[in-house]
């Protein structure tokens, strides 16, 4: 866990922690970060529920939700449903982007954009 924002923010693997270490560094003023934003959507004919990474906002007002993966699991069918309804649903829940970051950003690249 981070501590950060006055409380702890849990991360569930090495890649969520740098993201976090990452984030921590940015010249973009970060005036919140929220985790477990629920959607909902269908896979296999079944309704399932997925719970979002990240939610940042920033000191413009701009909220950007980022999902962090290794990028060989982004194209799993799975994911590319869960990420096609965030896409549908985050405007409906006032959230401006949705990101996808993977180790590519996190350890190559070494920000988040």
């Amino acid at each position: 866990h981070v501590e950060a924002f006055d409380r702890v923010i849990s991360y569930r693997s090495s890649y969520e922690k740098r993201f976090l270490e990452l984030l921590m560094t940015m010249s973009e003023e970060i005036v919140d970060v929220q985790q477990n934003v629920k959607f909902s959507y269908t896979y296999e004919g079944k309704p399932r529920r997925y719970f979002a990474d990240f939610l940042v906002l920033y000191g413009s007002g701009k909220k950007v939700l980022y999902e962090v993966k290794p990028a060989v699991l982004v194209d799993f069918p799975v994911n590319i449903a869960k990420f096609k309804a965030v896409r549908e649903q985050i405007h409906d829940l006032g959230i401006d982007e949705f990101k996808i970051v993977t180790e590519q950003d996190l350890y190559h690249i070494g920000r988040i954009e």
